[in-house]
């Protein structure tokens, strides 16, 4: 029986393409280089393709964040210009002051549109005259994060439905 130490070793190498040093680059090329190759199955180039899903969502989520206490810290203090009257079973009346929606709008959206930022928001009735309303802030890297409300329609005062 001969030595396994002594047989002779083939060793096939496959030419290898330098990989990027860029993390997204390196992922692109390794899906190319593997979508060339006759040899890789279907399976695993889905599982390449969901890696490079996952590694975009990860950058994306990261500038985000990057991107997002520098945005804050430039927001303003928003002027309350608008104000509620209120009015108490017992006669007596106040005041409510509040920032107007026009007016946090007009001020934050300059600073948005700095820091790469977009906001939206979509309204939704729901049963039982619940309006849920959903704020939706998006970023230029194509990160989103929602956020909802719920309330029921407010019948008091002079407003219609």
């Amino acid at each position: 029986m001969s030595d396994p130490e002594k047989l002779p070793v083939e060793i096939i190498q496959h030419p290898v393409a330098e990989v990027s040093a860029d993390p997204v680059q390196a992922t692109m090329q390794i899906i190319a280089q593997a979508s060339a190759n006759p040899n890789t199955d279907a399976e695993k180039m889905q599982l390449l393709l969901n890696m490079r899903k996952d590694q975009e969502q990860y950058e994306s989520e990261k500038a985000f964040w990057k991107a997002f206490p520098a945005m804050q810290n430039s927001l303003p203090t928003i002027p309350k210009r608008g104000v509620m009257k209120q009015s108490g079973k017992n006669g007596n009346t106040w005041e409510i002051p509040f920032a107007r929606f026009e007016d946090v709008i007009e001020t934050i959206r300059p600073i948005l549109k700095k820091h790469g930022f977009g906001l939206t928001f979509k309204h939704h009735q729901l049963e039982g005259g619940v309006l849920q309303t959903i704020g939706i802030l998006s970023h230029k890297g194509g990160h989103v994060e929602r956020d909802e409300f719920e309330a029921p329609h407010d019948t008091s005062g002079s407003k219609n439905a």
